[in-house]
């Protein structure tokens, strides 16, 4: 209320007098300008600066990227009317000196995602070929995993193959911090069925490298086949996917350094199969989920 009083609606209608954003990394630190233009005529709207500084010391231990969606007016006046395609969203940011949100709502998220990987602490050698062997793991076949899930582009970049049906946006990059030391070791996906009245599974990917663990967590919608005929119209309303693009869908990145780690625990389930479920049913047959 007061903000409206003071002009802040003024502010939200008229095209003077808008606030521009602007952020400068080093790699020491991280500064944040806000700047509010002169609002003419009116001179009591005057100019507003505000500077921000976070300390990181290029000492990164978490990133953490959550896609976002924009609004129906947002969307309709960028998308729609200007034609700007951009994927916003939130960014998390953990150092010893504490924790940081970054919320880009005009412009593509990953891209901030993407310098917090470099920004991240250099533990390139925390891992060694020689620790895996020791642990009793075949490095070969660890790096056949690597080479089915994983494409190297360039000497520091990886991309991951999306599964069939990934249509999330965006597909995500590994970079590596020094490509001499940091190693690609292992690769996993795997699929969570969710709960009969999900409409979505959960693909994600894990990628284990000799410093940082990353994941890969997105949402894709369920098929349609007459086992699951009742789900799809009466749980799902699959019918309705077509006005909720399938690249909307939650989408999450994100990255740890493996010294960061002080306990690790895993835990295993697998669940029978069931009559409720459709597409995971004791018994399989071929005309039915066709």
């Amino acid at each position: 209320c007061w903000q409206v009083m003071t002009g802040g609606l003024w502010y939200t209608i008229l095209p003077w007098g808008k606030v521009r954003h602007a952020v400068v990394v080093t790699d020491m630190r991280i500064f944040y300008v806000r700047h509010r233009r002169p609002f003419l005529p009116l001179s009591f709207l005057g100019t507003d600066l505000r500077i921000d500084v976070f300390r990181h010391d290029h000492d990164v231990i978490y990133g953490n990227m959550d896609r976002t969606n924009l609004n129906f007016m947002n969307r309709c006046i960028h998308q729609r009317i200007l034609f700007e395609q951009f994927l916003p969203g939130q960014v998390h940011m953990q150092t010893k000196f504490g924790a940081l949100q970054i919320n880009r709502q005009h412009g593509d998220a990953v891209d901030v995602y993407r310098l917090l990987m470099k920004l991240s602490r250099n533990t390139s050698d925390f891992i060694t070929r020689r620790d895996v062997t020791e642990a009793g793991v075949d490095w070969d076949m660890c790096q056949e995993e690597v080479k089915k899930g994983l494409e190297k582009e360039t000497d520091v970049m990886w991309s991951i193959r999306p599964n069939s049906d990934d249509i999330v946006e965006p597909t995500p990059h590994v970079y590596l911090l020094d490509p001499e030391k940091e190693q690609v070791i292992f690769h996993l996906t795997f699929k969570d069925l969710g709960t009969p009245f999900s409409g979505t599974y959960i693909n994600t990917d894990v990628i284990v490298t000799s410093g940082r663990i990353f994941f890969w967590k997105r949402h894709v919608y369920k098929k349609f086949d007459c086992m699951s005929l009742p789900c799809y119209f009466l749980c799902w309303v699959g019918c309705l996917n077509r006005f909720f693009p399938g690249r909307n869908l939650p989408n999450q990145l994100s990255f740890v350094t493996l010294p960061s780690i002080l306990s690790f625990n895993t835990d295993l389930s697998v669940d029978p199969p069931s009559w409720v479920v459709p597409h995971h049913a004791p018994l399989k047959c071929p005309p039915l989920e066709a």
